[in-house]
C-alpha cells in the first residue's frame, strides 16, 4: 500500500518536491516540443492539510486549485483529490500523472508582513484591467488571495495519523 509522505517542516517538503518540479519542468518541454506526453510521466506532488475542523490538499507546482477546496471528511477529500488528478490527466496531452502525498506536520498561521503583502498584491490586482490580466484568471488568483485572507488566522496543519490511515484507506483502494 502506497503511503503518505511527511515532512517535519514545510521547509523540508519544499526542499524535496524541489526535484519533481525540475523533472516535470523538462518532461513539459518535451510535451510542447512533441505535442504528445505518451510516454512521459508527470509527478503531481499534492499536500494534505486540516485547518477550521475542515480539510483541504494544495497541488504543488502545478495549476492552483481554489474551487470548492474544502472538504468535511476524509472521504469527501479523497474524492477531490482524485478529481483534481483526473484533470491533471486530461491537460497532461497523454503524460501519466502519478500523485505524491504528502503532509506537513508543522502548523502555519500567516504572518503580519505576509497578509499586508496579500491585501497589497490583491488591490494591485483589482487595478489591473483586462489587458493586464484576463478577466478569468484575475478572478481565480483574487478567489484564491480572499480564500488565504479568510483563513489568515487560523493554524493550518498536516493530517495527522488517524485522518492519513483514513485517507490512504480509500484512496488507495482497489
Amino acid at each position: 500500500m502506497n503511503r503518505i509522505t511527511v515532512f517535519k517542516t514545510n521547509d523540508e517538503a519544499d526542499t524535496f518536491i524541489g526535484q519533481y518540479l525540475e523533472s516535470n519542468t523538462s518532461t513539459l518541454i518535451r510535451v510542447s516540443e512533441s505535442g504528445s506526453g505518451e510516454g512521459l510521466e508527470l509527478i503531481c506532488a499534492v499536500s494534505l492539510n486540516e485547518f477550521d475542523g475542515r480539510y483541504g490538499f494544495e497541488p504543488t507546482g502545478s495549476n492552483f486549485c481554489t474551487d470548492g477546496n474544502e472538504y468535511a471528511s476524509i472521504k469527501d477529500l479523497v474524492e477531490g483529490v482524485r478529481r483534481y488528478l483526473g484533470e491533471e490527466s486530461t491537460r497532461s496531452y497523454g503524460a501519466t500523472v502519478t500523485p505524491f502525498i504528502y503532509t506537513v506536520a508543522e502548523k502555519i498561521t500567516l504572518g503580519d508582513d505576509e497578509k499586508e503583502g496579500l491585501k497589497e498584491s490583491r488591490m494591485e490586482l483589482e487595478r489591473l484591467d483586462d489587458d493586464g490580466c484576463p478577466a478569468e484568471m484575475k478572478a481565480e488568483f483574487l478567489d484564491a488571495m480572499n480564500l488565504l485572507l479568510d483563513y489568515a488566522n487560523v493554524p493550518i496543519r498536516g493530517l495527522n495519523l488517524k485522518e492519513r490511515k483514513r485517507f490512504e484507506e480509500l484512496f488507495y483502494q482497489e
